[in-house]
């Protein structure tokens, strides 16, 4: 009997034993990532780069922590994963054509309404709450993680942020206003950006959109403190409605000189979307065969509407394969949405601008790809959307002037929009 309960005693302790080992391989879980993620030395200056400097994050996985610590790149796992994808398939692009062109607007909307709330999981502001004076509006908030660092300049803050996706490393940037001219330069300057691509006016229905930051004349110079700006000379129209101006900025301090190529898009009013799809996919082309190495700069009032929706249409078709949802292919646009606004909080701000969205991917999928009203079955879809659309546009404009916030409510009650 003795030898009994000894052997039962030592079978204890062992399950015991391994019990505690279980529970410290959970408690550990994820830390091997958390480290790989934060280990990669990058310039500042990187989109991939710390925005502050905190500890690596493996802080995250601390459940002794009272409060979760900002993570110091962007999730390299995920962006690295979308720089190896290998652009966007006919079959994949045709396939979710058909599938979405057949739902109705209203689905859209409803789908619309339930993302729009996305914000990332890593909600950390600390830089912008910190400089009120430099933000053109109160919200959307510019992340910490994700946004531009200025260097060697008294303050490194500015409200833009990195777009990475596909190689490709852009920028979004509200308006500047009168007091970051400067700090708008220097990002120009420091980032190397050849194209600026202003989606705004200065001026919309009274109300200040973007301080002017550049001379309007040809062969006229303004300063902003160390760089000087001249009009070298405007272009011939490469769309129509879009003036192509060629920029030269002087930096004072370091003496060096570039060239700026700047686009302002004239046609697409704030609050609402261009008549149709046309000239934006006009512009896109232009613009995607002015190949550069460094980032292109867009831009309209805050940096989250208009510059933001037309950004998305390029990460659309080169990321959706990522994005590709097998199950409900619909869904592939949700996600674009919520990759763009886990880089830039807030952005493709209305329901609105989603469904351009929409409708500008459909319009290169029919010129460039999948021909879909040269088929009569699967033209009567697109014809109806496009009516559809058309309907949803007069009806949100009723219901903005009538100050109904949210036009789903449209829907449940057509009588608002009379």
């Amino acid at each position: 009997m003795l030898d009994i309960s000894i052997i039962i005693s030592l079978f204890l302790a062992l399950c015991q034993s391994i019990l505690e080992c279980s529970k410290k391989r959970n408690n550990n879980k994820g830390i091997g990532t958390a480290r790989s993620i934060a280990s990669p030395k990058v310039s500042a200056t990187s989109p991939l780069s710390p925005a502050t400097k905190q500890e690596p994050c493996s802080t995250l996985i601390n459940n002794n922590e009272k409060e979760e610590q900002p993570p110091s790149p962007i999730d390299l796992n995920r962006e690295q994963q979308i720089s190896r994808v290998g652009g966007l398939s006919h079959e994949a692009l045709c396939e979710w054509f058909e599938c979405v062109m057949k739902y109705s607007i209203e689905r859209e909307v409803m789908s619309f309404k339930n993302e729009t709330n996305y914000e990332s999981k890593r909600k950390w502001f600390q830089t912008f709450d910190k400089n009120p004076t430099l933000n053109r509006y109160e919200r959307p908030k510019c992340y910490d993680y994700s946004r531009i660092i200025l260097k060697n300049r008294k303050n490194d803050y500015i409200n833009a942020s990195w777009m990475v996706y596909e190689n490709e490393k852009n920028i979004l940037a509200q308006g500047p206003l009168s007091n970051t001219i400067s700090d708008f330069w220097a990002m120009i300057c420091q980032e190397k950006a050849e194209y600026i691509v202003m989606f705004c006016s200065f001026i919309e229905k009274s109300v200040e959109q973007c301080a002017q930051y550049y001379p309007l004349e040809e062969g006229r110079v303004a300063k902003y403190e160390e760089f000087e700006v001249k009009n070298v000379r405007k272009e011939k129209d490469p769309v129509k409605g879009v003036v192509w101006t060629i920029l030269e900025v002087t930096d004072s301090e370091s003496k060096t000189t570039r060239t700026i190529n700047h686009v302002y898009v004239s046609w697409w009013p704030d609050k609402t979307t261009p008549e149709d799809a046309k000239l934006t996919i006009e512009l896109y082309r232009w613009l995607s065969k002015k190949s550069s190495k460094f980032p292109k700069v867009y831009h309209c009032d805050s940096g989250v509407g208009r510059s933001a929706c037309f950004l998305a249409i390029d990460i659309f078709l080169k990321i959706h394969q990522l994005l590709y949802d097998e199950i409900d292919n619909s869904k592939t646009t949700d996600r674009i949405n919520s990759h763009v606004r886990n880089l830039r909080n807030g952005a493709i701000d209305s329901h609105l601008l989603h469904l351009f969205l929409l409708l500008c991917i459909f319009e290169y999928c029919n010129q460039e790809k999948a021909k879909i009203t040269e088929e009569k079955e699967k033209s009567k879809y697109y014809y109806k959307w496009l009516d559809d659309y058309d309907n949803f546009v007069e009806d949100y404009q009723k219901c903005r002037r009538k100050l109904i916030k949210d036009p789903y409510l449209y829907y449940r009650n057509p009588s608002l929009s009379q």
